[in-house]
């Protein structure tokens, strides 16, 4: 069976190499300047990709009909308007506090959008990627 891993344009994994694990082993990597990669997988299990610490939702090969080809797309769970709000928050929160433009509190309330990235980074690192089946 080949399958077809295409990458989402994401910031957040754009320039991250990704790990192809079946069944707990590794396989390839994927490299950050692969948009489209083909891997020949020789034998059916349990799919799924690692980064870092973090991984993504399992794909069960045994469920899946038989083909040749199956194509699947992978991203982050933080999407790219997200992250941009993130930083903008963050950082402008920074800037502003260092200037002593707003207060103490604006400051904290600014920077609280960060927690949604420190949560996938830690909590939520078993689903950080998502691993989609399309037609």
């Amino acid at each position: 069976m080949e399958v077809l891993f295409k990458r989402d344009y994401n910031l957040m994994i754009k320039h991250r190499s990704i790990e192809v694990y079946l069944n707990d082993e590794f396989i390839d990597y994927i490299n950050p300047k692969d948009v489209d990669k083909i891997i020949k997988i020789e034998e059916r299990g349990r799919l799924y990709l690692r980064v870092n610490n973090s991984s993504s939702n399992v794909i069960n090969l045994n469920k899946i009909n038989e083909t040749d080809f199956l194509k699947l797309s992978f991203t982050s769970q933080i999407q790219n308007g997200l992250f941009v709000f993130i930083a903008l928050t963050f950082f402008g929160s920074l800037l502003l506090g260092f200037f002593d433009i707003i207060s103490v509190y604006f400051r904290m309330a600014l920077m609280l959008p960060f927690a949604i990235i420190v949560y996938w980074q830690t909590l939520g690192k078993k689903n950080y990627l998502r691993l989609t089946i399309e037609n």
